[in-house]
């Protein structure tokens, strides 16, 4: 009888430590997140539990909670252009901790995002515009020495040459004199004349 009593008893104080662990109270960590330069609250600010690998965030009022059992923990906060914190806390209470973060100026260099609209092809006056590249027109064999940019729109698709030696075009069944040449915004009259190359010059410098 009385080695069963000792047996019980050393079976109550081996499992006594695993029993008070697994039923330690839950504390509880919370407070605030600010701006350390105008206090102003920040929202959506990161508190990361390194050692549980788990964390929360605060709330539209720069505030957080999060709730644990007692032990030594390390505080990860971190905010988007703010410098990050690491806190080693020893949790053996309920705890009440304000962090103000210091502001960091992150320097990058631009990032120029652009896109077309979806359906501007068929949305926009522009559906029937065609882009020729310069690289393009220099590639194709020219006389004399010099492209003829008239000439090599008559290449491109609907459009049609106005015979031989005519550096005049017709667009889509439409005339010579319906066609619009600009030069940086201005209107260049009569560019189709034989022989007068002033333009293909201009036009390619």
């Amino acid at each position: 009888m009385k080695n069963y009593i000792l047996l019980a008893l050393g079976l109550f104080i081996f499992n006594s430590p695993i029993w008070a662990q697994e039923n330690q109270k839950n504390l509880t960590v919370s407070g605030y997140v600010t701006d350390s330069t105008s206090g102003e609250a920040l929202i959506g600010a990161a508190i990361y539990i390194k050692n549980l690998q788990k964390g929360t965030s605060t709330n539209a009022y720069g505030f957080f909670s999060m709730t644990m059992k007692p032990g030594k923990y390390s505080l990860i906060i971190n905010y988007i252009g703010y410098k990050e914190q690491l806190i080693e806390l020893d949790l053996v209470a309920d705890r009440k901790m304000n962090f103000e973060m210091i502001p960091n100026a992150i320097e990058k260099k631009e990032v120029v995002i652009t896109a077309e609209r979806k359906d501007k092809n068929v949305q926009s006056t522009d559906m029937g515009r065609v882009e020729l590249e310069i690289d393009k027109i220099k590639s194709l064999p020219a006389l004399l020495g010099e492209v003829d940019i008239l000439k090599t729109l008559q290449l491109l698709p609907g459009v049609q040459n106005a015979g031989e030696g005519n550096s005049g075009f017709y667009v889509r069944g439409g005339g010579p004199d319906q066609n619009l040449i600009l030069l940086d915004e201005g209107v260049v009259y009569n560019a189709s004349h034989l022989l007068d190359s002033s333009l293909y010059l201009i036009l390619m410098q």
